[in-house]
């Protein structure tokens, strides 16, 4: 380092040689700075563990089983036409129950 590369890193004094209010600003800014890099850094590690996180969780959907959109995702052990007569018999018991309110 040339000496006044070096004599701009030391503190400034005043005539009693003691730091100046200007340098005390910038030991207090530098102090600032530090406390927002180190918040900075602690919140990019959260949003990295995050991100991984989800990664993962997509990568878990992605790896499922696939579906087409407009397929219908329920699936009945009875045969269509068991299916039908059942709710055939469903819709007529509730229909029951109605009239007998009505009355």
């Amino acid at each position: 380092m040339t000496e006044q590369s070096t004599s701009n890193m030391a503190p400034k004094v005043d005539e009693d040689g003691m730091p100046s209010f200007s340098s005390l600003q910038s030991a207090e800014s530098l102090h600032n700075l530090r406390d927002l890099v180190k918040q900075a850094s602690k919140e990019l590690r959260r949003l990295k563990n995050e991100n991984a996180a989800l990664a993962a969780r997509i990568q878990e959907l992605e790896d499922g089983p696939k579906v087409d959109s407009d397929a219908a995702m329920l699936v009945f052990d009875e045969e269509p036409e068991q299916l039908r007569t059942s709710v055939k018999g469903f819709i007529q018991a509730i229909d029951s129950y109605l009239a007998e309110d009505e009355e």
